[in-house]
């Protein structure tokens, strides 16, 4: 009986040695190292502040007109649902998904803590479904840090009507002196785990959309994105195309006065 044992060990033993110098073992270890890569380690942040718990989603599933299909997703900004929003950018970018629609405009708006508009814009809509981007211009003031900014966008249909997502949050906080080490020493494919495991949504956002952009066909940034929106609620969207946009027809920087949003068809839910 003992001599079985020995030979059964030994018999393993052998099988393990020519198993680690095979090449299912370097295919193995490659496809763990390619997780690793992969992985998005998302940390959403817990600061105290009021979490964003709606208005990712439009208020109904409107469209411009009757005879139009309800868009399925519908109108959605790429926000983290039940969690706070944060950048350590002066001028953060938005992201929002615009479904199939025959609105040609739309309107983004910025306003601080007291509901005074900040910035407007007016925007030229890319025509096709997929996620778009619009930058704050460098013609803003910096976000101040430690306050709570509130975004919102519209799809202005021929008839007047508005199709919105409202009352979003950006909060701007000052980055640690760790955090900073981190994002001065973090290579570039590197930069969208630091900004997510610090809790930063915009920043992780904007860091893996500029890898995507410039190797649109590189699996490791395709995958962490819509890892990221995955593990943020946004699972409807997470494949969706990243699309160039957006013209930016004109603008206004810290205008008070309100726009037609009051008194827009679709704000009457």
């Amino acid at each position: 009986m003992h001599s079985y044992r020995n030979l059964a060990t030994l018999s393993l033993a052998i099988t393990l040695e020519l198993f680690i110098g095979s090449p299912l073992a370097t295919w193995a270890q490659g496809m763990r190292s390619q997780f690793q890569e992969v992985a998005i380690n998302w940390t959403p942040p817990n600061r105290g502040t009021p979490a964003q718990t709606e208005g990712a989603g439009t208020r109904d599933q409107a469209t411009c007109a009757a005879n139009e299909e309800t868009p399925n997703p519908p109108l959605t900004a790429l926000m983290p649902i039940n969690s706070l929003a944060l950048t350590v950018a002066e001028r953060p970018t938005f992201f929002v998904y615009i479904p199939a629609t025959s609105a040609q405009t739309a309107e983004l708006v910025l306003k601080d803590e007291n509901e005074e508009n900040v910035y407007t814009a007016n925007i030229t809509l890319p025509g096709k479904p997929g996620i778009v981007s619009i930058s704050l211009p460098d013609t803003v003031k910096p976000l101040e840090t430690g306050k709570t900014y509130r975004w919102y966008f519209d799809m202005v249909c021929n008839s007047g009507k508005r199709i919105f997502l409202d009352r979003l949050m950006v909060q701007r906080i000052e980055p640690s002196q760790a955090l900073q080490s981190q994002l001065q020493q973090a290579k570039a494919g590197a930069l969208p785990n630091v900004y997510a495991q610090n809790g930063l949504w915009y920043d992780t956002l904007m860091a893996l959309a500029l890898l995507r952009r410039s190797a649109s066909n590189n699996a490791t940034s395709t995958a962490q994105w819509k890892q990221l929106l995955e593990s943020a609620g946004l699972k409807e969207i997470a494949e969706k195309p990243l699309i160039d946009c957006c013209t930016i027809q004109s603008s206004t920087v810290s205008n008070p006065v309100e726009t037609q949003r009051a008194n827009s068809p679709a704000s009457s839910n």
